[in-house]
């Protein structure tokens, strides 16, 4: 799978780990959290989303749906999983989660799409739109992640501009004129893993408020001041919850 971080845990191990990035991004974007991982003694899959890396287009979001549950299962036939996403691989995470309902130990969604009626268009689009570095970071400071040198800043444009075909679609798919058009809530109503959500309060992509549709039993974690990029804010917080998970199961 071109464009994806793996490793190998040994057998008997905790469960394997999916990590789905958000739209616009790649693994890249999970920093050094598949690797800590990995080193906790997880097997840990970070592929592409379609349109994005090398990975083949999807023209909707089912087509999206289908390659990515192949992925998985085609990379971890059988055993427990963690579904880790964040935004509108967020979103993606629970619809796999109701494919496979079984096999998902956990579901961990930062700052997940598809909870509210609103999401920014002033970032989806100047994505879309960019072509400078400047109009480029306009874009890019909505998630609150920092400043780039201008070196990477030129990178990611130039990186962004070789893909965007791929993530037109599921731009549209997520989004239309300022309104989200994936909506996850009655889905999270039917599973029954275990689900917690992260959220910054200072979002300016999504509206942390919209954790009101949640279920009841949702383990909440509202990071005060952090932005679109809530688990980059708390660096050790996803790695705890999925060792808090497995302490849990391995108690039951």
């Amino acid at each position: 799978m071109t464009g994806t971080t793996q490793g190998q845990a040994p057998t008997g191990s905790a469960e394997a780990i999916v990590l789905l990035h958000g739209l616009f991004d790649s693994p890249k974007g999970w920093r050094d959290l598949p690797r800590r991982l990995a080193a906790a003694g997880h097997s840990v899959l970070a592929p592409d989303l379609p349109g994005h890396g090398d990975s083949a287009p999807a023209a909707t979001l089912d087509e999206v749906l289908t390659t990515l549950a192949q992925t998985v299962t085609q990379a971890i036939p059988a055993g427990p999983l963690t579904l880790i996403g964040h935004s509108l691989g967020a979103a993606l995470a629970v619809k796999i989660a109701t494919l496979m309902p079984q096999r998902i130990a956990h579901l961990i969604l930062s700052a997940p799409a598809g909870l509210g009626p609103r999401i920014n268009p002033d970032f989806t689009q100047g994505m879309l739109a960019a072509e400078t570095p400047q109009a480029l970071a306009r874009a890019l400071s909505l998630l609150d992640a920092g400043p780039l040198s201008p070196t990477a800043l030129a990178q990611e444009l130039a990186r962004l501009k070789a893909q965007r075909a791929g993530h037109a679609p599921l731009a549209a798919a997520l989004s239309s004129h300022g309104f989200q058009q994936i909506d996850i809530t009655a889905d999270l109503a039917r599973l029954t893993c275990a689900t917690t959500v992260i959220f910054g309060t200072a979002d300016r992509i999504l509206d942390w408020r919209c954790i009101e549709h949640l279920p009841a039993t949702t383990a909440i974690h509202l990071i005060r001041g952090a932005g679109h990029l809530a688990h980059h804010a708390d660096p050790d917080l996803v790695l705890s919850l999925v060792t808090a998970q497995r302490s849990t199961a391995t108690r039951a």
